[in-house]
């Protein structure tokens, strides 16, 4: 029979460096019991209520039975907390989790620990997500322990929210880790051995041997800290009031949290049957909703007064969300700018938004100059794109000339120009638009070079729509480098891109660059004004 020592699953959180004290740590209403611990360890384990309840499938089950027995499930819960090298460490055991006040531990202590523990080709299971219009969550695992190429993971958008994996070394952790806020793992339990563990799993997490493998991690995380989200909304306010009361100016501006189709001549209101607006606006919003019994905005009434969307052409309210959601803005931190996107905080390295922008900065302004947008006479974008067609006797428009591909179909571009400009054309009126655009742009160029058969339908729908033979793309050379596409984004105000777009769809433009640009198309920007001369 083997002497190894049974191994039992581990789960530990690392307390915040401002809680030095047991009792602030643990909800006093979850407590039953509290003994101290043996080897002169610093800390004490903390046993909270231990339920039964009656099984919910069981109860309609139960009713076609004669004398049915009692059937409970059974939840036990404790708590161990160790105070080691003036930190706190919280081991789990059962439903102990919910005995721990949630703003006290530590957000992203395990996934730490597993980087600087894991074997880099050995990785069995990552939960990721990728922001963009929508937040798109995904759990990818692996049929045996493999490296990260295998997961497909987007270094530039993906959030790296959990991993397990196998470790470098057995001995530390045991074979397989895994960790997110806790950290997971099994391992013979033993109190001699505890303090030993605790100074480990300090050192594992102060320890940045992860950034060989994984540097792009801080990048970027949501913020799920309720300490910090209350600090970041706190500065959300005093920025607001800043605005509402002319005091400062600060880079907060509305936009839709959702996809809005502006075809179906989408107007906004913040009340319901109230005035309605071709743009959102904070200005506008402090015109009609302001706090009435305060003198400033709170963060209740953000969160509580609405934006309707309506279609103007069937008078229908389609859609609605908070103030809060449609709320953009960046507040500066020490070492990260945190960001409010879609209702949710985002901490983001300083030097990647550096990064991030001077790639779009230098990305080249196009030659090509379209008159401005005017929303007094151009009623949609392609009624916009069919008045650039008709001004410039070079550009065409394609604007709704879709081609069918495979049961499927997709827009070549919205205009063309004889010198092979793909040119995509969307107003800014949210990150959906604009990801909208980004894709259009990038499906087009794949389709155009994986599938060249294609051009003899393009040819024809540039022929239908009158492009001279010098519009016509080469059916039999045809390369990546010939080709130009011009992403053309329609915005009020003079700010550059890199300084007026939100950041997410900063990282989707600079996404969509890197993938033309390996099947080496040029990439250019245009700013398009939009005015309203009426």
């Amino acid at each position: 029979m083997s002497s190894e020592k049974k191994k039992i699953k581990y789960t530990v959180f690392l307390i915040k460096k401002e809680y030095t004290k047991f009792e602030d740590i643990i909800h006093d209403d979850k407590i039953v019991e509290v003994r101290g611990l043996s080897d002169n360890i610093d800390g004490k384990i903390y046993f909270g209520h231990n339920d039964g309840k009656e099984p919910t499938w069981y109860i309609e089950l139960k009713k076609g039975l004669d004398s049915p027995p009692e059937l409970s499930n059974k939840s036990t819960r404790a708590v161990i907390l160790i105070k080691r090298k003036k930190r706190i460490l919280a081991f789990t055991y059962g439903h102990g989790k919910s005995m721990i006040k949630s703003k006290v531990y530590e957000r992203n202590f395990g996934l730490k620990v597993v980087l600087n523990n894991c074997e880099i080709t050995k990785l069995k299971s990552i939960d990721s997500a990728k922001i963009d219009s929508v937040t798109l969550q995904a759990r990818t695992q692996t049929s045996k322990s493999s490296e990260i190429e295998e997961f497909q993971i987007d270094d530039l958008r993906d959030l790296l929210k959990e991993v397990e994996a196998e470790t470098k070394d057995f001995d530390r952790y045991g074979k397989v880790i895994a960790g997110k806020d806790s950290f997971h793992f099994h391992y013979p339990f033993s109190y001699q051995k505890l303090k030993e563990l605790c100074d480990r799993l300090i050192n594992d997490y102060e320890s940045n041997k992860y950034k060989q493998d994984f540097a792009w991690v801080d990048h970027l995380n949501e913020v799920d800290d309720p300490t910090l989200k209350e600090e970041l909304d706190n500065e959300l306010l005093k920025k607001v009031n800043d605005l509402y009361n002319k005091i400062e100016e600060h880079n907060i501006h509305m936009a839709s949290p959702v996809i809005i189709n502006m075809e179906d001549n989408i107007l906004y209101s913040f009340i319901e049957a109230g005035k309605r607006f071709n743009e959102l606006s904070l200005t506008d919003y402090f015109e009609l909703k302001k706090p009435i019994k305060e003198r400033d905005y709170n963060l209740g009434k953000l969160k509580r007064d609405k934006i309707f969307v309506h279609n103007e052409t069937n008078n229908q309210i389609v859609d609605r969300w908070s103030v809060y959601d449609s709320l953009n803005a960046e507040i500066d931190g020490e070492e990260s700018t945190y960001i409010l996107s879609m209702g949710i905080w985002y901490s983001v390295d300083s030097n990647f938004i550096m990064k991030i922008n001077n790639t779009i900065k230098d990305i080249k302004t196009s030659s090509l100059e379209f008159h401005p947008y005017d929303i007094s006479t151009h009623t949609s974008e392609n009624d916009y794109n069919e008045s650039v067609a008709e001004a410039n006797t070079n550009i065409i428009s394609m604007d709704k000339q879709n081609i069918t591909i495979d049961n499927g179909r997709f827009e070549f571009c919205d205009l063309l120009s004889s010198e092979k400009h793909f040119i995509h054309v969307k107003p800014w009126t949210s990150s959906s638009t604009l990801s909208h655009l980004f894709s259009q742009g990038r499906v087009s160029a794949q389709t155009l070079i994986n599938i060249p058969e294609v051009i003899t339908d393009i040819n024809k729908k540039i022929k239908d729509q009158g492009g001279r033979e010098d519009f016509l793309l080469d059916e039999r050379e045809n390369y990546g480098y010939k080709y130009t596409v011009v992403y053309a984004i329609i915005y009020e105000g003079d700010k550059e891109m890199h300084e007026r777009l939100p950041f997410f769809s900063k990282l989707n433009f600079v996404d969509s660059i890197k993938t033309l640009e390996s099947m080496q198309f040029n990439v250019e920007k245009m700013h398009i004004r939009k005015v309203s001369k009426s």
